[in-house]
């Protein structure tokens, strides 16, 4: 019962834990009833959020396309040209381009095939789409542009990233590093005054059973790392600040 009422439950906008739980439930040696206090350092040493199969992120890229067009135009018929999708999930991004087809979508995502997309059925924040002749069906959800998918065994968040983004972040970000949830310092790897490099892990925090790598915005210094491994931390408390390398003028 535990196992069916986690799978029907809906959870967008929100971090949680809900698939590794599901991962959890569905292990024989936990269905079974041998499980101990060693069972997840057992059986997930290092867990981590699933990262979004080619079907989901082009669903994403069609989602962010519909979306995008619909904003822009009150919706009207999409454009016969390809049009290019910056997505981003996580720290990763896939340059994806979208245009329209005989049965739906044609989406190609950076160096992988194109894949056919047809959404079935879409309203009210529920699909079903059909993909690599598979159907399947999602909760979906809008805010402020960023796109929350639910598919039932996992979901993702998902943005494309657009000049204004990327102007707006470049222009807000100071390098200091925020927790993006309450959760505990399970590493420590880098020490003020040290030089890092962009994307360069530098505190790894532990919230609901998964790590969170917090990692260098740029090229730079570190001002300070307030915190230690073991402490507690509550969202948007200060993890790390870095100064950003100065870009010589002569270059």
């Amino acid at each position: 019962r535990l196992l069916r009422g986690l799978e029907g439950t809906t959870l967008l906008g929100l971090p949680n834990n809900r698939g590794f739980l599901l991962d959890i439930l569905r292990h024989e040696g936990f269905a079974d009833g041998s499980a101990t206090t060693a069972f997840i350092p057992d059986h997930f040493p290092n867990p981590q959020r699933p990262r979004p199969d080619v079907a989901t992120r082009a669903l994403a890229a069609v989602l962010l396309y519909r979306h995008s067009a619909q904003a822009r135009d009150g919706w009207r018929s999409a454009s016969p040209f390809a049009v290019a999708i910056d997505l981003r999930f996580g720290e990763e991004e896939c340059l994806c381009r979208v245009m329209p087809a005989a049965n739906g979508y044609r989406v190609v995502l950076a160096e992988e095939e194109a894949v056919e997309l047809e959404l079935l059925a879409i309203g009210d924040g529920r699909l079903r789409y059909r993909c690599g002749g598979v159907v399947q069906g999602a909760d979906y959800a809008f805010d402020c542009g960023d796109l929350h998918l639910d598919l039932g065994a996992s979901s993702h968040h998902f943005l494309e990233f657009t000049p204004e983004l990327a102007a707006a972040k470049e222009r807000d970000s100071d390098g200091r590093l925020a927790a993006p949830m309450a959760g505990r310092i399970v590493a420590v790897r880098a020490q003020a005054g040290e030089t890092v490099s962009k994307g360069q892990v530098l505190v790894i925090l532990e919230a609901m059973k998964m790590e969170h790598e917090i990692k260098a915005p740029a090229d730079g210094v570190i001002e300070a790392i307030p915190v230690a491994e073991g402490d507690q931390v509550e969202p948007r408390q200060m993890l790390a600040v870095v100064a950003a390398a100065e870009v010589d003028a002569a270059e």
